[in-house]
């Protein structure tokens, strides 16, 4: 019981290591908290517009992650959301909405910023 609790503390301060190196993030770590950001984005901009009054109703289909490139601590990963917007009269209307992030480490771990693509 004493080597498994020792072998878990040892393989969680490692992942906590690299996680948290001085020299940024991994690709992966940055493209999976960007993926996830993205979608978090996406839903804080669908609440703010709704405030549950609007005929229109928005749903996220997919996240699509595009080029990355390292920069300075960390990663920008570019990305797009696609939805459906749908109203009764219209019908549904498929759309995309573009985004870049920055994932960076930070001393409370892996932090990223969403912006809309330019």
């Amino acid at each position: 019981m004493g080597i498994s609790a020792a072998v878990v503390v040892i393989v969680a301060a490692v992942a906590g290591a690299t996680l948290l190196s001085t020299d940024g993030p991994t690709l992966a770590d940055a493209q999976r908290e960007c993926k996830t950001a993205f979608a978090r984005e996406f839903q804080a901009r669908i609440d703010r517009a709704d405030a549950g009054t609007s005929p229109v109703v928005a749903s996220m289909t997919g996240v699509d992650l595009d080029e990355s490139r390292e920069v300075d601590g960390g990663f920008e990963v570019n990305g797009a959301v696609q939805y459906t917007l749908t109203a009764s009269l219209v019908g549904t209307v498929p759309n995309t909405l573009m985004f870049t992030c920055t994932a960076k480490v930070t001393k409370d771990g892996l932090a990223t910023t969403v912006r809309n693509r330019t």
